[in-house]
């Protein structure tokens, strides 16, 4: 569009181009203050039932391809004229820089995007099509990359991904105020899906990303078959106290993920103080990170409710506060003889496996050094409540090339093997951890069926075992999600429609598939009030307890919220050690509740005769308090149900250290 450079120049708009399933280039042109003319406070959330306003205004390009099979769109490129690049284009003061909705194949490259309020390129419902975003400038930008409900329809993309961020700068150099919908975030990539896992293909590497509050952050993405990669970027945090915790990377509910050589850190300050996290793993797995720096990251890898193995190897982490910390989680071995793990720490205070509470149970750690005298020492590094990893001397002859025996789906059949013949370390989860732990061998029983075929020993097991589970709950919600990537909806809400949820879980799955298949699913992009308040309970649970759903509802209102283990609440195991109040014995017992099915009264009780102090809430299965009620200093309590339905209850007690743990009956 025109020549010479800025001959196009759009300026106090609502938008600057607006294009229904249009197929354009955008060049050579500027893009100022684009944002809503008439009363810029209204609407204050991007997916509100009632919005007054069209979220869309504010945006310098959109393009909505709903409805079509497929729009191109070009922004800026590489055109020397007279030693100036005539292709780019400048985007300053805008809500949104780019904005495509559906079915839009989008090339973003060599433009600056600067002070935009809410996504410089956002893109909505482009599934299976290229997204190519590469040597922009983002410069105090609050959102610089947002890719939402973008899935692959195929997983035949492991060569070249379907989207591709590369070569870019982000620079939250300064600081504004957020009037817009979703707040502040200082998110340079953000990739996430609404419904459970689907193939996601993507590759983000060697971008320069500084002053975040997360660099890059992915939800519900990865699968089999594929390239998803996070590779060679430069995260630099800030060094002052955010009002929330931040990342450099960050992988919520995601299967198959590699972060290969990454460079993390804060220059100046204490990394004690501000504690940022460096990588963050939660309730996701099958990750690879290998080779990854974290400098004055508070902690270095963090990995909350995983419970199935990733690869830690050859990381590196200098004056971290803490070098590893789980969460409730166990990642499984690491190394074996002839391949040290090979994870080095320098000037680490510890290696926090003590939050509680914690699954995990003893693993073999490879290491080259089990002495104090080099950086790959494990010697004195650990808290004094035990430790759950195992200590083995490896081959040090060996010279350290980062290489890992295993990777894949082959390594990991023995505690697939582990968790179907419910044995290992898959006796100490909680019933929520079990069944999630058991649908994630089932979906990649189901995506693939040579695990159960490829004339091994286990074949007559799995195949068993995925023949028993796909009848079940489980197996319907596993064959909805598959019919929401065939764009099948009609048959997805009849299978949806059949399932009796008996979790929670599969409570909030039913949910979170009934507004997707009725909404984004069909184009439809606002929910009504009801739709609206179903999602926002669900996402303010905490996935521990409400499984994968929770992620969808918040990429689906986006929200995002920060997950603890809500038996401590704390981030750092130093405030939880040193408060006299705590007492690990109350944490970690267990709760009784009986009889089970019950008709006229339950009885709640700790089985170490602890006193109870806390709250009680019973839910029923539409997610309704039916039952509330406070308790102080009792053994034991009753608790009347004559007056309930017959049906599926869950019985959730808050404790005085804000301990929530959440228990199913049936009322018969």
């Amino acid at each position: 569009m025109g020549t010479p450079y800025g001959a196009n120049h759009f300026r106090n708009l609502d938008y600057g181009i607006n294009a229904i399933r249009s197929d354009f280039t955008v060049v050579n042109s500027i893009f100022e203050d684009i944002v809503n003319q008439e009363n810029s406070s209204q609407g204050t959330n991007d997916r509100c039932a009632n919005c007054i306003l069209s979220p869309e205004v504010g945006t310098a390009i959109l393009n909505d391809g709903s409805g079509r099979l497929v729009s191109q769109l070009t922004v800026g490129g590489y055109e020397i004229s007279d030693g100036v690049n005539v292709a780019s284009n400048i985007f300053k003061n805008c809500k949104r820089g780019v904005y495509t909705k559906g079915s839009i194949n989008s090339t973003i490259s060599y433009n600056k995007f600067e002070v935009i309020t809410f996504t410089a390129c956002d893109h909505f419902n482009a599934k299976d099509k290229f997204i190519q975003i590469d040597h922009n400038d983002f410069i105090t930008c609050n959102r610089g990359v947002q890719i939402i409900n973008s899935f692959a329809l195929n997983t035949n993309q492991s060569v070249n991904p379907f989207i591709n961020i590369s070569d870019n700068v982000y620079d939250y150099s300064g600081s504004f105020q957020i009037t817009g919908p979703g707040g502040l975030r200082k998110w340079f990539v953000n990739i996430e899906n609404a419904p459970s896992i689907l193939p996601t293909s993507f590759v983000v590497r060697d971008n320069s990303i500084l002053q975040p509050y997360t660099g890059v952050r992915t939800s519900l993405v990865g699968g089999r078959g594929i390239l998803a990669q996070i590779n060679n970027n430069v995260i630099g945090l800030p060094v002052s106290t955010p009002s929330q915790p931040y990342y450099g990377i960050r992988i919520i509910g995601s299967g198959q993920v590699r972060m290969l050589e990454n460079s993390i850190g804060k220059q100046g300050g204490d990394p004690t103080v501000t504690r940022p996290f460096g990588i963050s793993i939660e309730t996701s797995d099958d990750l690879t990170l290998n080779s990854n720096t974290m400098y004055k990251t508070g902690t270095g890898i963090r990995a909350f409710n995983s419970i199935l193995p990733s690869v830690l190897q050859c990381n590196y982490m200098d004056q971290t506060w803490q070098g590893v910390r789980f969460e409730g989680s166990d990642l499984g071995d690491q190394g074996d003889y002839d391949h040290p793990s090979d994870n080095q720490w320098v000037n680490v205070d510890d290696i926090d496996f003590g939050s509680f509470p914690n699954s995990i149970g003893f693993r073999d750690w490879w290491v080259r050094d089990l002495t104090s005298s080099t950086n790959y020492s494990t010697m004195d590094i650990f808290p004094n409540i035990g430790q759950p990893i195992q200590f083995i001397q490896a081959n040090s002859s060996i010279p350290s090339n980062c290489s890992y025996p295993c990777l894949g789906l082959g390594c990991r059949i023995p505690f697939m093997i582990e968790i179907i013949t419910e044995q290992g370390n898959f006796i100490n989860l909680d019933a929520e951890s079990q069944y999630y732990a058991k649908m994630i061998v089932y979906k990649s029983l189901d995506t693939d069926s040579s695990l159960y075929t490829s004339g091994l020993p286990s074949d007559s097991l799995f195949e068993s075992f995925y023949d028993s589970i796909k009848v079940t709950n489980g197996g319907k919600m596993v064959d909805v999600q598959n019919l929401f990537s065939q764009k099948d909806y009609n048959s997805a809400e009849v299978i949806n429609n059949s399932i009796i949820p008996e979790n929670n879980t599969e409570t909030n799955q039913k949910i979170v598939n009934e507004v997707y298949a009725s909404t984004w699913a069909r184009e439809i992009y606002e929910f009504t009030t009801s739709q609206y308040n179903q999602l926002f309970e669900i996402a303010n649970q905490n996935p521990i307890t409400g499984g994968l759903a929770v992620y969808a509802s918040r990429a689906m209102l986006d929200l995002d919220i920060y997950d603890s283990i809500p038996e401590s609440g704390y981030r750092v195991k130093g405030n939880f050690d040193n408060n006299p109040n705590n007492d690990l014995t109350k944490v970690l017992s267990k709760l009784e509740l009986f009889p089970n099915p019950a008709t006229n009264l339950l009885t709640l009780k700790y089985n170490n005769g602890k006193f109870l102090n806390g709250t009680i809430n019973i839910k029923n299965m539409l997610g309704s308090i039916v039952i509330l009620e406070k308790i102080a200093n009792s053994f034991s309590t009753e608790i009347p149900i004559a007056t309930l339905p017959k049906g599926v209850y869950f019985l959730t007690f808050i404790d005085e250290f804000n301990s929530m743990s959440q228990l199913r009956f049936i009322k018969i």
